[in-house]
């Protein structure tokens, strides 16, 4: 059986591991000057070394060569090594908490702790996953924590610290292992490529590391997957096995949103769905691609095209979407309508005239086709007429929902499309002040940048100073479906109103 080779190439010293400087520096420092712990906390996401640098320490420390010309690594020679290396070491026990994690268990490692080690120096216990551990577990461990015997030494691992309690935290040395960068990934992934004599290009390399997300552990499981083919390891072989798409193609669907060419791009996306890619990592794909544009890390048209501010608003979109594919029966109409909103987003704001644009509305829970103007963002002709416009009548006493009808019957004749946007809206909160408050509540992010865009606040804040005689400030809050979750009929309404809209 071929051994995997995340485990072949597990750093064998200090020096081996990557994209963990910090940590293996104080660690060494803590060895040189005899200033080790007795308890240690290692956390991070999964795959980044927490556990290989808990073994590399207990190795270190019970290691009979390990002297300062060797920069405190273990010598991998002397007896305690070699029986480390063969599994065989008793003084360094390694516990699962995810299937150990009662207070028994607890119990147990505690009647064992006062033994004294039988071969090495200390006798050191790894606990991993430890937020795994029962809260009477926890509370048993913790008596050991406060009064460890002097020859031991634990270190706890955990990807999910917040779910340690705060009386653990405080009994020991935390230390925060990072995800690997993406050029040591790439490095180092290459570096295995020529030992195991496999060809691997280096847009291959790039887009292993990328896709691996920090996780040293899933690049070599990567690479050790596309070595069985033959030939060389590259882009196309990547793309296939991960089921992904590239950037350039990720490229073509925002610039055909930025051209508003709706058929075209949603053609992508279907031909993306229907080769095998998964609907909720092609919009994790988007995600990635602007959040690098965002961060100034991107080159494309598209990104230079866009404002920083419309690149956040689409993120929301597509963020949106990813949520709502989890629970929707149909992944593409949720894709489809993101990528709508794209393009309305692009088009609202960057003042395009690409005719009518599609935008969904929701209203008793089902998703209307609601046609906007690109143009309608305000109707410059009437814009003056809110300076002679006759104030409505309206009084505290008449009630938030009389005020809520009575600025959406005043914003009609300024900007039809942003009151039928209103009516699909509601009120979530008024407060009178100098200036009061109100704040609109929407089901989704491009509305909020509809009604938030400069033009129309203004518009909605000087109708709502002639209605009420007082002056106010205009809010936008994102509310969720009360039944978003649960309401089956929601999904099938969505799902049949969607593909109206989009085989129109």
């Amino acid at each position: 059986m071929t051994v995997s080779w995340y485990r072949k190439w597990r750093p064998k010293t200090f020096s081996d591991v990557i994209g963990q400087d910090y940590i293996i520096s104080n660690l060494r420092h803590s060895i040189e000057k005899g200033r080790i712990g007795h308890a240690y906390l290692f956390t991070g996401p999964r795959g980044v070394g927490k556990t290989t640098t808990a073994r590399l320490l207990a190795k270190s420390v019970n290691c009979l060569d390990g002297k300062k010309q060797n920069n405190f690594d273990p010598c991998g020679k002397c007896a305690l090594c070699k029986s480390f290396e063969s599994e065989s070491m008793v003084d360094v026990i390694e516990i699962d908490a995810a299937s150990n994690r009662g207070i028994d268990d607890v119990r147990a490692l505690r009647e064992t702790i006062a033994f004294s080690p039988t071969t090495g120096k200390y006798k050191i216990y790894i606990i991993d996953e430890v937020h795994m551990l029962t809260k009477e577990a926890f509370n048993a461990l913790l008596k050991t924590l406060e009064e460890p015997p002097s020859h031991v030494i634990l270190i706890l691992a955990t990807t999910e610290v917040q779910k340690v309690p705060e009386t653990i935290l405080s009994r020991c040395q935390r230390f925060d292992f990072r995800p690997i960068t993406k050029e040591l990934l790439k490095q180092h992934i290459q570096k295995i490529s020529k030992d195991e004599k496999i060809e691997l290009s280096d847009e291959g390399a790039g887009l292993i590391a990328e896709y691996s997300y920090g996780s040293g552990r899933d690049a070599i499981s990567l690479l050790q997957q596309l070595s069985v083919d033959e030939g060389i390891i590259d882009v196309e072989k990547v793309k296939v096995m991960l089921g992904i798409l590239t950037e350039n193609e990720i490229d073509s669907i925002l610039n055909y949103a930025i051209d508003g060419k709706a058929d075209e791009g949603l053609k992508v996306i279907s031909d993306s769905i229907s080769s095998g890619i998964d609907a909720e990592l092609l919009a994790k794909m988007v995600l990635r691609v602007l959040s690098k544009s965002i961060k100034g890390n991107y080159d494309s048209d598209w990104s230079k095209q866009t404002q920083i501010d419309h690149k956040i608003s689409i993120s929301e979109s597509w963020a949106w979407a990813l949520r709502q594919m989890k629970s929707h029966p149909e992944p593409f109409l949720v894709l489809a309508a993101a990528f709508l909103e794209t393009q309305t987003v692009i088009s609202n704001k960057n003042g395009k005239d690409n005719g009518k644009i599609i935008v969904q509305t929701e209203q008793a829970h089902v998703l209307t086709p609601v046609v906007l103007q690109a143009e309608d963002t305000i109707n410059e002709d009437k814009k003056d007429d809110l300076h002679t416009l006759s104030a409505v009548s309206w009084k505290p006493n008449d009630g938030e929902k009389e005020l809520w009808q009575k600025l959406i019957e005043a914003a009609k004749p300024f900007n039809h499309s942003l009151s039928t946007l209103l009516q699909d809206s509601s009120l979530l909160s008024f407060t009178s002040g100098n200036p009061g408050t109100v704040n609109i509540g929407v089901n989704f992010p491009f509305h909020k940048n509809i009604i938030m865009d400069i033009k129309n606040r203004r518009v909605l804040e000087d109708l709502l100073k002639k209605i009420t005689g007082d002056t106010f400030m205009l809010k936008c809050s994102l509310i969720a479906s009360k039944d978003e979750s649960t309401d089956q009929s929601h999904d099938d309404d969505l799902a049949k109103a969607a593909a109206e809209v989009f085989t129109e």
